[in-house]
């Protein structure tokens, strides 16, 4: 692994976390790539694609829909 692809590795991790958070559903892509040190948004879609198997706004609304379920089923009481 070069240290190209360990540095784009973390990058990709932070901005797949902040994608499915939620709290930044105001954040648009751009803003998140940028944060996480990318300055391409073509290298980012790439490298981010390469990484999850999906686009960056695909990752985000199934992450965003799955949460309601995730959420329900933790609320929900243990069955005796």
């Amino acid at each position: 692994m070069t240290f190209y692809e360990f540095v784009n590795r973390y990058r990709v991790l932070e901005a797949s976390e902040k994608l499915a958070d939620p709290a930044n559903a105001d954040l648009t892509v751009q803003r998140i790539f940028e944060d996480a040190g990318f300055n391409s948004k073509s290298t980012f879609n790439t490298l981010f694609k390469k990484a999850t198997g999906k686009t960056p706004s695909e990752f985000r609304r199934q992450a965003h829909t799955s949460v309601p379920a995730q959420q329900s089923a933790a609320s929900r009481p243990a069955a005796d």
